[in-house]
């Protein structure tokens, strides 16, 4: 990469870079049925140039007024891109698309940004995006996989307008007794509009799948010292979001729609000393239900192999145990212990179909890389 930073005056500064990624990708699998068949081989050997631009305005000795633009490439995870065809345990079916590609995204933010005081901020952004290629989720109804099936492609292209409001503030603002506490907050309004050129999409001008029109984030800390060396938080993380498109409808049927899902962490973070740090967390404090729902245009009736109308799980907490270690400045190990608690209260389950789930739970983790609850179908299916 190369980055160039600029001062003009005493007011402007820019700093303009780019990075270059090159990226080799080999797939080798057989068709469906074909066992003794040779290796179907899929290559790609891409270049990106990832340019990005930041301009800063000192509007005083407290505001700023920032204006950026960039370019990023979003790649397919392995399940999204491999030819693989798998059945999850609520019936399911999952098949990824050897052909998918990678999106390009092109990104412009506008923010007047406050700083009342060195722990406080306030600050307004509006941001637009352009994606090329973008990444979605796709519902079929099909009478050669048991009915049902998931699979991934690219649409054609798809756009995004939105703004955020963020505020920090410390509540000693409203009486001294307060002074450990700090408040802060952030939501988004979004608009999107996808244009696809799958002839078999129900609605081929929609909402970008995965996209809520709406999101809130807010956390309440406390900030405590048990010595001059050992400092320590504890945080509420609350976040909710609007109903988004799980899965875009095909072949006449609706979309399928995550519902809005209220989700409330506990976090303690201790600095033990300038090189171990402690951190504790708790999620999804509420349990509440997780829905997926499928809209009411479908224009044909759906296969009953598997009533996947609507899917009604609850989710589980986790809880997460790191130790942190820097040597250097630059060198830091982590250690993380995760305990996941299942609650399995929505309907009759057997003992083995409580084991198998906890198994796919560890398959999940192994082949997507990710933490427990980003990745696995009984959490949606989240990309982070």
């Amino acid at each position: 990469y190369v980055d160039l930073a600029l001062k003009f005056g005493e007011s402007y500064e820019l700093n303009v870079g780019a990075r270059v990624e090159q990226g080799n990708k080999e797939t080798k699998f057989r068709e469906p049925g074909s066992f003794d068949a040779p290796f179907e081989v899929k290559k790609v050997d891409k270049v990106d140039v990832l340019p990005s631009i930041n301009m800063k305005y000192k509007i005083g000795e407290s505001s700023n007024l920032r204006l950026s633009a960039s370019k990023t490439i979003t790649r397919p995870v392995l399940m999204e891109a491999y030819p693989l065809e798998f059945v999850n345990l609520d019936g399911t079916i999952e098949n990824g698309n050897e052909d998918i590609v990678n999106s390009d995204n092109y990104n412009f933010d506008l923010k007047f940004e406050i700083f009342p005081s060195n722990k406080e901020l306030f600050a307004i952004t509006a941001f637009s995006k352009y994606l090329q290629n973008p990444i979605e989720r796709l519902f079929e109804n099909t009478a050669g996989s048991g009915g049902q099936i998931i699979t991934y492609d690219n649409s054609k292209k798809a756009v995004m307008f939105g703004a955020e409001l963020e505020f920090l503030v410390q509540l000693d603002r409203l009486t001294e007794n307060l002074s450990d506490f700090s408040l802060g907050f952030n939501t988004s309004l979004m608009y999107t509009k996808v244009n696809s050129e799958n002839s078999l999409e129900t609605n081929p001008e929609r909402k970008l799948q995965g996209a809520s029109p709406w999101l809130i984030n807010a956390d309440l800390k406390y900030e405590f010292d048990f010595s001059n060396t050992w400092s320590n938080s504890l945080s509420l993380v609350y976040n909710v979001y609007g109903k988004r498109i799980y899965a875009v409808g095909t072949r006449n049927l609706d979309h399928y729609y995550e519902m809005p899902f209220n989700k409330l962490d506990f976090i303690w973070s201790s600095k033990l000393s300038d090189n171990w740090d402690l951190k504790f967390a708790a999620e999804n404090l509420l349990n509440p239900k997780y829905e997926i729902k499928m809209g009411e245009d479908s224009k044909k009736e759906i296969v009953e192999a598997h009533n996947f109308d609507e899917e009604t799980f609850k989710q589980f907490h986790c809880y997460d145990l790191d130790f942190s270690l820097q040597v250097q400045q630059t060198h830091r190990a982590v250690v993380t212990f995760q305990v996941l608690l299942e609650h399995f209260s929505e309907g009759n389950y057997s003992k083995t179909w409580i084991e198998e789930t906890l198994k796919l739970h560890e398959i999940n983790v192994a082949r997507c890389s990710m933490t427990l609850h980003s990745c696995c179908w009984r959490c949606g299916g989240k990309r982070t």
